[in-house]
Parts: C-alpha cells; sequence; structure tokens
C-alpha cells in the first residue's frame, strides 16, 4: 500500500510539473498585444476597426485602448463598445490554469461603475513557442474568442 501511494504521489507531481514548464513566464509578457484579424469578425461594424490593443510593461503597469467591451462587462445596448484605460497586471494560477489579472485604475473610454476594476477574464496559452492572449464573448461553447498577439509574432 505504501509504494502504490508513493508512486502515485510521484506521477501527480510529475504530471503538475509537466504543466508547469508550459506556462508562460511574466517576462515574456511585456510588449503590445494586438487583436488579430480573424477575431474582427465578431465585433459589431462600427467597432471593428478598432485598435484592440493592450500594452504591457515589465513593471507590472499596463494600458488598453479601444479594447472589447465584453472583455469586462456584459454588452450594453448604449454607450461605447470600447473601453481604453490603464492599470496593472499580474499572471495568476487559480484551479491550476493560467490567467491574466487585469486591475483597471483609471478608464478614459467606456468605464462602467468604479474604480479600481479588476477581471481575470483575460486567458493565456502557449502553443509551440507563440504565446496568446484571449477571452471569449459569452459561452465558450459559442467559439466568439478574441485573440491577442505579441507584435513581433
Amino acid at each position: 500500500m505504501m509504494r502504490s501511494t508513493f508512486a502515485l504521489c510521484a506521477l501527480l507531481e510529475l504530471a503538475a510539473s509537466g504543466c508547469q514548464r508550459n506556462w508562460v513566464k511574466p517576462e515574456e509578457i511585456p510588449g503590445t498585444w494586438t487583436m488579430n484579424q480573424a477575431s474582427r469578425r465578431f465585433l459589431s461594424p462600427e467597432t471593428q476597426n478598432a485598435a484592440a490593443t493592450f500594452v504591457f510593461e515589465a513593471n507590472g503597469n499596463f494600458s488598453a485602448t479601444e479594447v472589447p467591451e465584453d472583455l469586462l462587462y456584459p454588452p450594453s445596448n448604449s454607450g461605447p463598445k470600447l473601453v481604453s484605460g490603464t492599470g496593472t497586471w499580474k499572471l495568476i494560477y487559480p484551479n491550476g490554469q493560467q490567467l491574466f489579472d487585469l486591475s483597471f485604475k483609471a478608464m478614459s473610454l467606456g468605464q462602467r461603475g468604479t474604480l479600481p476594476y479588476d477581471t481575470m477574464i483575460l486567458n493565456v496559452e502557449r502553443k509551440d513557442s507563440v504565446v496568446t492572449l484571449y477571452f471569449f464573448q459569452d459561452d465558450p461553447d459559442l467559439g466568439r474568442k478574441f485573440i491577442f498577439t505579441h507584435k513581433s509574432n
């Protein structure tokens, strides 16, 4: 019994460390991230040409320019459909996932409610050597995935 418990623990530890090796490191994030062209088909006609850009700094600050409001709020029938602002970012690891925690400290476009406004909807993913940031509009099963890629990619 003792051997099988040890073996199971070793296997779980190996599996957990294998998942962590594929995590994106904080130093891979700084730079300019823009929404890819394929994601723009999910935007309304009046917002399809929006900048949809994040600039992440190594010191943990960020700026967002004309990002779809769905990242932060449920869609509205009035007001801007885009959000611009500044704040802080960090990578977090709830339930074995890697997510982006964004805290807007100021907004110049699209603010609803009070500041600071925190969200952790932005997902982080690495496929091969390419890192992407993304979020889903509504239910992920609908496939409306907004993907942001590093400008150098």
